[in-house]
């Protein structure tokens, strides 16, 4: 019996140093290194919300909210490609007879993105999409806070600088109305994106 022992112990510590020899001579690769981002993108955009807001909030409310934009997409192919993100304005103020109102506005978005090459490294853009959101406008007498999920549609041009690198401005319409306090949301935006 001790030979039976003696020998499985042997055995076992043979086995051992032998996969730690081939785990050291061979590296497995990573999980990072398995990983296939071709197609990804990212990206970022700088520019301004403008809600056309009904009559009470147009008075006391600030109309024009600079705002930042960041997302991530993936290409189908070179004409089609989805991208998801968020965007988050500054809180604006505005002051009317005394009474300083603030407002912001801030959501997630999906969007199907369409290009077409119009020549000299310059593609158009289309896109079609829903955006979930939410408005804020308070002040010392009174509050309206409302979310919504609304259809969205954008036109725009983008310049190819490298395969990798390249620049967009968008205009987008969203079709919001935040229970009938606005009427429709315009977004206008520039930025980069970065190709995987």
């Amino acid at each position: 019996m001790k030979k039976l022992l003696l020998t499985c112990s042997a055995l076992v510590a043979t086995t051992s140093v032998a996969l730690a020899d081939h785990n050291t001579s061979h590296k497995d690769p990573s999980m990072m290194d398995n990983m296939d981002f071709n197609g990804f993108y990212i990206g970022g955009d700088i520019g301004y919300v403008q809600p056309d807001y009904d009559s009470t909030l147009d008075a006391l409310a600030e109309d024009s909210l600079p705002m930042f934009n960041a997302y991530m997409g993936y290409d189908f192919n070179d004409a089609l490609a989805i991208e998801w993100g968020g965007f988050l304005t500054t809180e604006e103020d505005r002051n009317v007879g005394g009474v300083s109102t603030d407002a912001k506005e801030y959501g997630v978005f999906v969007d199907m993105v369409g290009t077409h090459p119009l020549g000299y490294g310059f593609d158009a853009i289309g896109s079609v999409g829903l955006q979930y959101s939410k408005l804020k406008v308070s002040n010392s007498t009174s509050e309206f806070d409302e979310s919504e999920l609304a259809p969205r549609l954008g036109a725009g041009v983008e310049y190819q600088f490298t395969d990798r690198m390249r620049a967009r401005g968008m205009v987008r319409y969203v079709f919001s109305d935040y229970d009938g306090e606005v009427s429709d949301t315009m977004h206008y935006t520039v930025g980069l994106n970065y190709r995987f």
